[in-house]
């Protein structure tokens, strides 16, 4: 689709390269955010919030959407915001997936000269790897606690392979040897000892689930996190390159070759519907936990946010975005950072081993929240006439030169009340989540303050000890050598003890409870405030040390 727009419009000025730069702005304001918002989360949970926050599904939503909204001029227009997306995606958002280390190291060579390469559990080998011999020989298959465990395939090193069942790290189970001469025996081992020999049917379930098993234990991702690998990752993305050489072959005026043209102008009508329609069929949205929702809605109101704030404020302050081009390239990137967060985000998270659970969630809020914001644009451009007035069907050509030279075609007070109605929207957006964070945080911060009164026995909430939060009733500070002042006059004494210290604080706390370490404000010593919440009577009993 893309190399078809590009191949059958005129040359495009620079200000189709706008969408990019909002697009790159866009995803490093969010990214740079999340990662200062969430600095005292473990780092594997800052590393996978801060990947979600850049890039998008530009293919599979963005493209189609920007199609049906403004033809073949708006691909051409978002091309290269889609370059700037892809490299947010598949590098940014990779590196940073990737801050907190890799899953398991690349390659460990061990003191006989094998190598391992595959999973681990703190030091032992556990799960699916592969442990190269010095000798040549090689295991392909599953692990546990640094033993051959389960199936897997034995590749011996003159020739022949043991596929089956193992134990304790020797040939114990049903399985099959292939001999180099070519021989073949099959049946039950133990101890590397054939035991009970069987028909090769009675042995082909275990041959091939060690076959299976030696095929996944040769796909273990390992290592990664590095800027080449972002690269090499990087340079097979077929978006990456289509928009550079959609680009390219629009400003040089090159044509495509026939056959080229020929297999684009057939698929490119039917891009549109093919990448909804997959899009509709691998949505599976789960409901997410309520531990994960608090986090989830700083991630997906943070893109929103900085996307609207970013695309709006370009809109009205750039003054290419006065150029029909250029508001259409702006226009598309926000199509762009409005749409989900892309399914690559939770590739990352299964390679480096984060929480894929958090990260579904953040990709189904993001997704929820994604359609009704694009609907709801797309209305907003439609009724506000901003974009040029009679944009290209799908055969239809483009007179670029026409619109670039004037912009009666498009509404000019559009774009700014288009601006007005996007930073409303990302300040309602912000709102939102704001409240929402605080529905559902695990984490609420709550302010305490022990009442101290004259009498242990008695409290009166209407007496002046109770205002002044720790003096006698007499209005005056209790005396430090007066027993008054051990217990701190607190109302608290009758639960045990010596315990009422003043103490003002915000002390955050978990449903179950919480240990907040403070500074006692009378006598100045550190003490542990034990929090317990009382679910029938939402009372608070607080234990002082």
């Amino acid at each position: 689709l893309i190399l078809q727009s590009c191949n059958s419009l005129p040359p495009v000025s620079w200000h189709a390269l706008l969408g990019g730069v909002a697009v790159a702005a866009s995803s490093a304001a969010s990214a740079a955010f999340i990662w200062y918002r969430f600095k005292d989360k473990h780092k594997r949970e800052r590393a996978l919030l801060s990947g979600a926050s850049m890039g998008s599904d530009a293919p599979g939503i963005a493209v189609p959407f920007i199609e049906a909204l403004a033809g073949p001029a708006g691909v051409v227009a978002a091309a290269s915001a889609l370059f700037a997306n892809t490299v947010a995606v598949y590098g940014a958002s990779y590196l940073l997936s990737a801050s907190a280390g890799p899953a398991f190291p690349e390659a460990y060579k061990h003191d006989d000269g094998g190598t391992y390469r595959g999973e681990w559990r703190g030091l032992s080998k556990e799960g699916l790897g592969v442990y190269t011999y010095a000798s040549g020989a090689r295991y392909e298959g599953e692990w546990r606690s640094n033993l051959k465990d389960g199936r897997g395939v034995y590749y011996f090193p003159k020739g022949g392979m043991y596929e089956g069942e193992w134990a304790g790290g020797v040939m114990s189970g049903t399985g099959v040897r292939t001999y180099s001469s070519g021989k073949v025996t099959a049946g039950r081992w133990d101890n590397r000892q054939l035991v009970t020999p069987l028909d090769l049917r009675q042995c082909a379930t275990a041959a091939e689930g060690a076959a299976e098993a030696a095929l996944a234990a040769r796909r273990v991702v390992v290592g990664g996190g590095r800027p080449i690998d972002a690269l090499q990752l990087l340079v097979v993305q077929p978006v990456l390159w289509a928009s550079i050489l959609g680009l390219a072959l629009n400003q040089l005026q090159i044509p495509l070759p026939a056959s080229i043209a020929a297999v684009t102008a057939t698929l490119a009508p039917a891009n549109k519907a093919l990448m909804l329609l997959s899009s509709g069929m691998l949505l599976q949205p789960a409901m997410p936990q309520m531990r994960q929702v608090s986090d989830s809605t700083v991630v997906v109101a943070a893109r929103v946010a900085f996307a609207l704030f970013i695309t709006a404020n370009a809109l009205v302050l750039v003054p290419a975005a006065n150029q029909p081009i250029g508001r259409l390239s702006i226009l598309a990137a926000a199509v762009i950072l409005l749409s989900p967060i892309s399914s690559a985000s939770m590739e990352f998270a299964r390679n480096f081993r984060l929480s894929e659970p958090l990260m579904q969630t953040c990709k189904d809020m993001s997704l929820f929240l994604a359609g009704p914001l694009l609907v709801l644009f797309s209305l907003a451009v439609g009724a506000l006439r901003v974009l040029p007035l009679g944009l290209p069907g799908p055969a239809q050509r483009l007179e670029i030169e026409s619109l670039t030279e004037t912009a009666v075609a498009a509404d000019p007070g559009g774009a700014t009340m288009l601006a007005a109605l996007m930073l409303l929207t990302a300040a309602a957006v912000t709102i939102a989540a704001g409240f929402i964070q605080d529905r559902y945080s695990m984490d609420k911060k709550v302010p305490l303050k022990y009442i101290a009164s004259s009498s242990a026995t008695a409290v009166d909430p209407r007496s002046s000890s109770s205002a002044l939060g720790g003096q006698s009733s007499s209005g005056k500070p209790p005396n430090p050598g007066t027993a008054e002042a051990a217990c701190g006059g607190s109302s608290l004494a009758r639960l045990g003890g010596c315990s009422g210290v003043v103490v003002h604080h915000r002390a955050v706390f978990a449903p179950s409870r919480i240990l907040s370490r403070q500074r006692c404000k009378l006598r100045h010593v550190p003490c542990v405030v034990g929090v317990q919440r009382h679910i029938a009577s939402v009372s608070w009993a607080a234990l002082i040390g």
